[in-house]
């Protein structure tokens, strides 16, 4: 599958227009923007995904619309795989282990299925994938939440220095709940 994964590139540049068409504003998600983050929403369009456990898949398909979310499963499980290491010690230097124990080959075995909800890991390796920074956007929906410290974060490419030229790829998690999603 590496070989195959590697003979069929992903295209360097991602669809960033807003498409009244295509997409709808998620207007929770717009909601929480503008009340919990620092982020513009005239500079921003949050649009809804499907919530079926795939959303990061349904996500990042929005920025890339000819990627079906298996094929960016597909080359996620593949980054991880390839480089579990690398990745089981970012999750520890960027303090990910607080919001998710899990190991990458646990976590591999978890979303390998279809409607398994991700995690950093996901994050972190689609960024390779992907080839460009991935922003990960947490709102500050519950006061001293050290989530937000956490996830609020930019993944890096494997192989890449980020560019200050560089605009990450946006990517909010689904609506953390007020006093619900919260560790101290």
């Amino acid at each position: 599958m590496h070989d195959a994964i590697d003979h069929y590139r992903v295209l360097d540049t991602s669809m960033v227009m807003f498409d009244e068409n295509v997409h709808t504003v998620d207007e929770h998600a717009k909601e929480l923007l503008e009340e919990h983050t620092a982020i513009s929403t005239d500079e921003v369009v949050p649009v809804t995904v499907a919530g079926d456990g795939d959303c990061l898949f349904h996500s990042l398909q929005t920025f890339y619309p000819t990627m079906s979310i298996n094929e960016l499963r597909a080359r996620c499980i593949d980054e991880l795989c390839t480089h579990e290491q690398y990745y089981e010690t970012i999750k520890t230097e960027m303090g990910l282990d607080i919001v998710d124990d899990e190991s990458v080959q646990n976590h591999v075995l978890r979303i390998i299925n279809n409607q398994q909800y991700t995690g950093v890991l996901t994050f972190a390796a689609l960024s390779t994938v992907i080839g460009q920074p991935i922003e990960s956007i947490y709102p500050s929906v519950n006061e001293n939440d050290a989530y937000c410290e956490v996830l609020n974060t930019v993944f890096i490419p494997r192989n890449k220095q980020l560019s200050s030229s560089e605009t990450p790829t946006r990517i909010m998690w689904p609506g953390p709940e007020k006093e619900v999603d919260i560790i101290s």
